[in-house]
């Protein structure tokens, strides 16, 4: 199925909110703080409005992806700029429809027109291996705190060496969530039951997967 996808307009941002609600409840933690990082990554200046895309069935937006700047500091010294996706996500009930694949996707191109060198992000390999991302170690990468984690992958936009983009990811602050504040803010939505779920377990056990760097 072929769904229209275009940037996002003004108009839509409550309805992302709800998009990005309904397809995280659960997923990750109990509830969801996703639709909260939604908000804010786009108070910080280094989210790009013209990369945050919507795909809609008709008028119903049924999938979003947002994207903010951030940097690798290379072993070599240097800062590399490159762009974090996410959250992307798609309403349960059309979830499994190639929706995120087409997202990412016209994502892509996108991005590399904007001259960006690589795309990371933390996310299921099993999912993101299909869409053409690698473990970032692949690269050399580590996250900030200087180890390897197999969640964190990245897509190469450019033919670039091991040794240059290798070193410390460093994922944009926006990214790190105030519980209390994320609650707050989700008291404007209907409220829901929080529960615990077999793909909550696999998560935690994807982010305890870490391996030190040995450099």
């Amino acid at each position: 199925m072929t769904f229209k996808i275009r940037t996002i307009e003004e108009k839509d941002i409550m309805e992302t909110y709800e998009v990005i609600r309904n397809a995280f409840w659960d997923v990750y933690t109990p509830g969801c703080d996703e639709h909260y990082m939604v908000q804010q990554i786009r108070k910080v200046p280094e989210y790009i409005p013209e990369l945050e895309l919507v795909a809609l069935d008709k008028d119903k937006i049924v999938g979003h992806v947002i994207f903010v700047k951030t940097v690798i500091l290379t072993d070599q010294g240097k800062e590399l700029e490159v762009i974090s996706l996410g959250p992307i996500g798609v309403l349960p009930d059309y979830q499994r429809l190639g929706i995120g694949g087409q997202l990412i996707k016209t994502a892509i191109k996108r991005v590399q027109a904007a001259k960006f060198r690589g795309i990371l992000l933390y996310g299921d390999p099993e999912i993101y291996r299909r869409k053409g991302f690698v473990p970032a170690e692949t690269y050399g990468i580590r996250t900030a705190d200087n180890v390897y984690m197999p969640a964190c992958q990245i897509y190469l936009l450019e033919n670039i060496t091991k040794e240059e983009f290798a070193g410390k990811y460093f994922e944009h602050p926006c990214y790190q969530i105030d519980e209390q504040a994320a609650q707050k803010f989700d008291q404007q939505f209907s409220p829901r039951i929080r529960t615990g779920l077999a793909s909550q377990r696999r998560f935690n056990k994807l982010i305890q997967e870490v391996r030190p760097f040995k450099g």
